[in-house]
């Protein structure tokens, strides 16, 4: 369908919209699109200050009669006189004359009346001083009124009296940003004309004056995309503070500057999802499955948005039919124990939700496994991952057989039986749903687990499963995430290599996530202060000095100086504002973990304890543990669950089911090294000896968490006879589980470790 057009001038636009019945939203948003346009015009004819005038504007528009209607605006024209003298644009001189032509456009022409205009400020003579000479007409003009335009009923009456005719004028200045402020429009909009306004006048000029064109366009384009955040002033500071999301419980889902590599990520996710729903290369007599796989693998330095980068995709991931694994490794607990977690919490998932995805894929994984394997390795798969047995409810009873897969070593034949049962498990998951396997710091992954998981990703298709569970399968696929520290990672190491031998297999994709840079931070200001980029530049400069565009140091700082209240928001100016010499004067010698310091340090002290607790025992804690610490009588006297609630309302902690994670290692490195070296020692003695009663009873993960707590401070601290048998005992335990599931090198320093707590006669006695 073709659109007539009906070219109107500017002036004839303004008045039909400041007449007609749209709204004040509707003509703003409508005089910012219409702005753009012009600007855009001006800078593709190279127009002259001479020629940027409300008279050489036409707006074309699909029906004259409603010219004010912001979707009938289809494009705008720039009227060139032949007079005008052709050379290089003076954008200066021409942003001056936008300055005055946009003035008109956003003040509904109501900048005309009464008002003199010089540079970026109004002189509007006193109502009854006004010196009207002979000639009224260059009077009337002098006001900015047209000739035949008429006069307010106010300057009617100035002349009908004529008593001031003989005194002299007295001038009130106002500026052109607080004219347009009083006429009720944003703070972006008043900036901008008056920055236009300046930038002609080189004795009274701002830093902040418009030099180039192409700046405005810039700025009018920002203001048109994201009309809510910058045309709608906000009023009130809490509100503000919330539009930050700085303080978001949950944290920020927004990431600045990572756009490339979130693309990076979502497209491989997207491709193995599209290829898991169309191929089906199933070869349903051998039961090989070609399966839908790839990885991607993230690097860069503590702080800098690997975690969160990985997040963004889990999350989506669990929007979907997605099967989500997540594991973060740390210096503390056993690599494949957080896998064998990750696993059985997410199972855990399986039984919270009741979509029909959910209980199919449930079904697959389940007759997978049950006639993939016999039912003693059904019973070694529920030993290390608990939940499994809700599956099997009359095959497994993993509580039953803990004592005796420690104790005579029935479970695990070998290394291979381990990586043919975590084959078996990972690939009937995938047959019935699509697996993110998310492995983050793998830097503290040792070599049994690195090389468990790549071995599996090469391997999987040679994994024997049941004919016909394949053929039911069908739209498996599974895309296998992991992060390390580069700086922190040896290129010749086990995980590269794993690594480069995977890439001959299957498509691995590679991210490094360097610092902002300080074009990305602005866009970060820009977007949480609701402030155009051009007023944040000076803020962004300072911010990335500080921290040399790390992510999470940005944030924590950004944090810092709203909290000392050096960037706060103003009522008065309607804006976050600061000082750009105070901020610079901040010194910040240690980083971010001086900030996090200070920050953890004005916590409630329950709140700090229970904090100090979770660092002690690594990155993140099951809520289990703590109900174990709190049935002991050791003087714990934990409020946990509140501490845990309000820990992750104040963006500390994350929860996931049952699980509660400090929201970077960083964070954690800072809680821990609060306690005194030496209540180190003994708060991991406390925390061991809780964990050590209630060993003979729980899963297997206790025991090596009550071993590792001992293992923590045996050496310095002052054990009596006894607590070196018992603690000797659980190191024997912890051994024999680690053997079971082939981490032989933690099992030979769990065994090593209780060989040091004996004496001679300990061998005799005991």
């Amino acid at each position: 369908m073709i659109c007539n057009t009906f070219p109107v001038s500017l002036l004839n636009w303004i008045d039909c919209a400041s007449t007609s019945n749209i709204s004040g939203k509707q003509y703003l948003e409508s005089a910012v699109d219409l702005a753009l346009m012009i600007i855009r015009r001006i800078i593709q004819n190279q127009a002259h200050e001479d020629e940027i005038l409300a008279d050489n504007v036409i707006v074309h528009v699909s029906d004259s009669s409603t010219a004010c209607s912001n979707s009938q605006i289809l494009s705008v024209d720039i009227e060139i006189k032949n007079d005008v003298p052709t050379g290089l644009v003076d954008h200066r001189k021409a942003c001056h004359a936008l300055g005055k032509l946009f003035l008109l456009l956003f003040s509904k022409r109501k900048s005309q009346s009464s008002w003199i205009l010089e540079g970026a400020h109004f002189q509007r003579p006193e109502i009854g001083k006004i010196a009207l000479g002979g000639n009224s007409t260059n009077d009337i003009k002098l006001l900015g009124i047209e000739e035949g335009e008429s006069l307010s009923l106010t300057e009617k009456r100035i002349n009908r009296s004529n008593e001031v005719s003989t005194r002299k004028s007295t001038k009130r200045t106002v500026s052109a940003s607080s004219f347009l402020r009083d006429l009720g429009l944003p703070v972006s909009v008043c900036r901008l004309v008056s920055d236009l306004l300046e930038a002609d006048n080189d004795e009274l000029r701002s830093d902040m004056a418009f030099s180039f064109l192409e700046e405005v366009e810039a700025e009018m384009l920002q203001l048109s995309e994201h009309k809510n955040q910058f045309l709608y002033d906000r009023t009130c500071p809490t509100r503000a503070l919330e539009d930050t999301t700085l303080f978001q419980i949950g944290g920020d889902d927004a990431l600045f500057g990572r756009e490339l590599e979130l693309d990076t990520l979502l497209n491989a996710l997207d491709r193995v999802a599209s290829e898991s729903n169309n191929t089906q290369q199933h070869n349903i007599y051998s039961g090989i499955t070609k399966l839908p796989r790839e990885a991607v693998f993230i690097s860069g330095h503590s702080g800098s948005g690997k975690s969160s980068l990985m997040k963004k995709v889990t999350h989506r991931c669990r929007e979907s039919d997605w099967f989500v694994v997540d594991c973060k490794f740390d210096e503390q607990m056993d690599p494949l124990m957080t896998i064998l977690n990750g696993i059985d919490a997410s199972i855990e998932g399986f039984f919270e939700k009741s979509w029909p995805h959910t209980l199919s894929a449930g079904k697959v994984m389940s007759e997978s496994i049950l006639t993939s394997i016999d039912r003693e390795g059904i019973n070694q798969l529920c030993i290390l991952v608990p939940n499994l047995s809700r599956f099997f409810p009359d095959v497994a009873n993993p509580k039953d057989l803990v004592g005796q897969s420690f104790g005579n070593g029935v479970i695990g034949a070998g290394r291979n039986r381990l990586d043919y049962l975590f084959h078996v498990l990972i690939k009937s998951i995938c047959l019935g749903s699509k697996l993110v396997l998310s492995l983050d710091d793998l830097q503290w992954a040792d070599t049994l687990t690195v090389t468990i998981v790549l071995n599996f990703m090469s391997t999987i298709d040679q994994t024997l499963i049941s004919p016909n569970i394949s053929f039911l399968g069908g739209k498996g696929g599974l895309l296998l995430l992991g992060s390390y520290r580069e700086n922190e990672v040896e290129d010749d190491g086990c995980l590269m290599n794993h690594i480069r031998m995977l890439s001959q297999s299957l498509s691995v994709s590679f991210i490094s996530t360097a610092g902002l840079s300080k074009s990305q931070i602005n866009d970060m200001l820009s977007a949480k202060l609701y402030i155009p980029k051009r007023l944040t530049s000076s803020l962004a400069d300072v911010v990335h000095k500080k921290t040399c565009g790390n992510p999470m140091f940005v944030k924590e700082f950004l944090k810092s100086i709203i909290t000392n209240r050096m960037l706060q928001f103003s009522v008065k100016s309607r804006r976050w504002v600061w000082d750009e010499d105070t901020l610079d004067l901040i010194s910040i010698t240690d980083g971010v973990a001086e900030l996090l310091s200070v920050k953890l340090r004005i916590l409630p002290s329950s709140l700090l304890q229970v904090l100090k607790i979770v660092a002690a025992l690594g990155s993140q804690v099951d809520v289990r543990t703590f109900k174990i610490l709190d049935q002991d009588q050791l003087g714990f006297q934990l409020h946990w669950a509140h501490s845990l609630s309000i820990a992750v309302q104040e963006g500390l902690m994350e929860k996931a089911g049952s699980v509660y994670s400090f929201t970077h290692d960083s964070l954690r490195s800072a809680v821990y090294n609060l306690i005194p070296p030496v209540e180190q020692k003994l708060l991991h003695k406390k925390i061991g000896t809780s964990m050590m009663k209630k060993v003979g009873v729980l899963d297997p993960a206790n025991v090596l968490i009550a071993a590792d707590q001992m293992n923590l401070c045996h050496n310095y601290v002052t054990l009596s006879p006894h607590e070196r048998i018992n603690i000797a005992r659980l190191q024997l335990l912890a051994g024999k589980h680690s053997m079971s599931t082939s981490s032989f090198e933690a099992a030979r320093l769990y065994f090593e470790s209780g060989v040091s707590l004996l004496g001679n006669d300990d061998w005799h006695s005991n």
